[in-house]
This record gives structure tokens, sequence and C-alpha cells, in this order.
């Protein structure tokens, strides 16, 4: 028990409140038991109107919902830490990744220069149209 005190005590220790929530948001544990009580709290708040509604003096169900949250809070808190390795990526990797970005990177623009030429192709013939459509309407109106 000690040696639990000791590991929270050097964790939330001698520190200001800033540095203790800062820390305290990047604890996985604080995160966990902060989860655990969110979802107590309304559980608990259902049981009372259910013993209400029962007209039941048992207070088994409020009582098991406390005890669940704090008996998950404490395995949260007595667990052993462990350590997640950390993602090694080595620099062929990061190298292909960057080639491939800029292959893309110009597929993309090679597409987009495409749609542009179909777009302008696209108004060309229709101006065409527009200006035969005038041509042809106004050598029948001089006839």
């Amino acid at each position: 028990m000690a040696r639990n005190y000791d590991r929270f005590h050097t964790t939330f220790g001698e520190m200001t409140d800033e540095e203790r929530s800062r820390k305290a948001n990047e604890d996985p544990r604080m995160a966990m038991t902060t989860r655990i009580w969110g979802m107590t709290i309304p559980l608990f708040a259902l049981s009372i109107p259910l013993i209400a509604i029962t007209n039941s003096d048992s207070i088994i169900l409020p009582m098991t919902v406390i005890l669940g949250a704090a008996a998950s809070t404490l395995g949260v808190w007595f667990a052993p830490q462990r350590e997640l390795p950390a993602p090694s990526v080595d620099n062929e990797e990061i190298a292909l990744m960057r080639r491939s970005i800029i292959e893309l990177s110009e597929q993309v623009t090679y597409l987009q220069q495409i749609v542009e030429e179909q777009r302008l192709a696209s108004q060309i013939s229709k101006a065409d149209v527009s200006v035969a459509s005038v041509g042809a309407s106004s050598s029948a109106s001089a006839a």
C-alpha cells in the first residue's frame, strides 16, 4: 500500500495547480478514472428514483453502483503500469513515404491540368456553336 501511495505522491506530489492539471490530463489513469466516475454518477442518480418507484427500502442498487466504481478505480490505480513501445519508423520508410507524397502531388497537378484543358475546350466549343448560330441566323434574316 505504501508503494502505491509513493507512486501517487511522486506523480502528483509537490506541483503547482497548473502542472498538476497538465499531468492529470496526460496520465491515462486519471483519464480512465474520469470515465469511470463520469458513468457512475448518472447511474447512481438513476438508481435513486428507481428505488422510489418500486417502493423498496433496499439500497442494494446504489451501493452496487458505488462499490463497482470504487473497485474499478482501485483496479486502475493499483494495476502495474505498462510502457508501450515507441513506434519505430526507419529513414528508408520515411524517404519512401516522402517520394510517394511527391508522386501523388504530381499526379494531382497533372489531373488538374487535364480538367482545366477539358473545361476550356468545352467553353471554346460552346462559343463556336454560339458564333455559328449567330452567323446562321444573321444570314437567314438577310435573305
